[in-house]
């Protein structure tokens, strides 16, 4: 049976020892072979801000050479205009090269289909089977082609439907030296008037400063910078790829993803949303009591948008910033998401929903021994026996981490005095599993 290279969200790892150009060069072998059986000869690419971005497009690009594939390249870019590119402008494929929120020592292919979705299991694993199959072979590097700038364009002009000119608050934006800081650039030089502030931080890309200490997984800076200067309503903050973002209001503190999907849910009146199963059960319950179904799937933007498509929900996301508006796109946009929050901002005040929260604590215990968590039955009992005795007052999540070698352990208890002894045991019996 073939390995299946897709995790989390496409295929992402180390470029030092997984993500080589060699590597590169056989998933564009197989995506090719991919390609010429579904009948598709174009695509679009694109990559965010990390320095080995081209070196991977061109190792990828002599792999796929062979099939006369169309390729149109946009350079750096925000994932969601590969996946609006593939919905609104005909595109039968698209590729995006970007790690999302992990360091710049990471990177990956993300794939969307002809609507903009992330492609499914069993074309991931067909996908996986065709580079497991590619042998691998001397290459030379493809030059990188023009950038089609009117493509990126049509991408970009999109947000200009959605300016009210009457909405005038200050804000900061936080680009994260990652694919925001262009779009970004462009918004401020053509619709920066119609804000009393459209302050940029964080643009200075370099290629291995993208997610360091900035952008939606690192807010302190932001934070720092809006309590000091106390001249901004509200910042926001972007991830390396711009398909999530998170917020920070006028005081300096963070809006959690929960409170943002409560927020939407709220101001748009919405019967039903899709959320996963990371999202805080207090606030779950505060929905569901004020009359909003919410319907819980697994991690990850593309199990979302599956399961909204699948029981006609139009908006959904995950507390780590990923919101997505399926009238729009079958993927979620941070910047379509941040303007979506701007035109609601001024109708109303409330942007917390802390009180709703069950006290939480997210563990990220690395893992230094392939399989070691797998292969652990005292462990598996633990958190079994763990879970009966949290039962309905709580919640106990254990994953995996589909891009990283962590396990995850998210902890959900009634008060920060149980919550802290359930940690306190986790970590114990973690340490003590040697993993």
């Amino acid at each position: 049976m073939s390995k299946n290279y897709f995790g989390t969200d496409g295929i992402r790892g180390l470029v030092a020892t997984f993500l080589t150009p060699e590597f590169a060069v056989k998933i564009g072998q197989a995506y090719g072979r991919f390609l010429q059986e579904k009948t598709i000869k174009a695509i679009v690419i694109g990559h965010d801000t990390r320095v080995s971005g081209p070196t991977l497009i061109k190792a990828f690009l002599s792999g796929i050479k062979t099939f006369n594939i169309k390729i149109s390249y946009l350079g750096i870019v925000p994932t969601p205009c590969i996946s609006y590119l593939c919905k609104h402008h005909g595109f039968q494929n698209g590729v995006m090269v970007t790690a999302s929120h992990n360091p710049y020592q990471y990177n990956g292919f993300k794939f969307f289909s002809s609507i903009g979705t992330k492609l499914d299991k069993e074309d991931e694993l067909r996908i996986s089977r065709y580079i497991d199959e590619t042998p691998t072979l001397k290459y030379e590097m493809t030059p990188l082609p023009s950038v089609d700038k009117k493509l990126r364009a049509f991408y970009y002009q999109n947000f200009l439907t959605l300016i009210r000119p009457q909405t005038t608050p200050r804000i900061l934006i936080d680009c994260g030296f990652g694919a925001a800081t262009k779009i970004m650039r462009w918004l401020k030089q053509t619709i920066g008037q119609y804000f009393k502030a459209f302050d940029l931080m964080h643009t200075t890309y370099d290629g291995i400063n993208i997610n360091h200490n900035a952008g939606a997984t690192a807010l302190d800076r932001l934070v720092a910078r809006i309590k000091r200067t106390k001249q901004y309503d509200f910042g926001v903050a972007f991830d390396g790829d711009a398909d999530r973002m998170l917020l920070v209001d006028q005081d300096g503190n963070i809006i959690k993803g929960e409170s943002i999907l409560a927020f939407f849910a709220e101001n748009l009146h919405l019967k039903a949303i899709v959320t996963t199963i990371m999202t805080n059960k207090g606030i779950v319950n505060y929905l569901e009591n004020a009359g909003t179904q919410v319907i819980l799937t697994d991690v990850g933007d593309s199990n979302v948008t599956a399961a909204m498509i699948k029981n006609n929900v139009k908006f959904g996301g995950e507390n780590s910033g990923h919101f997505i508006f399926l009238d729009y796109l079958n993927s979620g946009d941070a910047v379509y998401a941040f303007f979506a929050f701007l035109n609601l901002y001024e109708a109303t005040k409330k942007l917390h929903y802390d009180a709703s929260f069950y006290p939480a604590t997210l563990i990220n215990f690395r893992l230094t021994i392939p399989g070691s968590y797998q292969n652990s039955h005292e462990l598996h009992c633990f958190f079994e026996d763990l879970s009966r005795e949290i039962g309905t007052k709580g919640y106990l999540n254990i994953r995996l981490s589909g891009t990283e070698p962590l396990l995850r352990v998210l902890i959900e208890r009634e008060s920060d005095e149980l919550l802290e002894a359930t940690k306190k045991r986790v970590l114990e019996a973690l340490n003590n599993a040697h993993l």
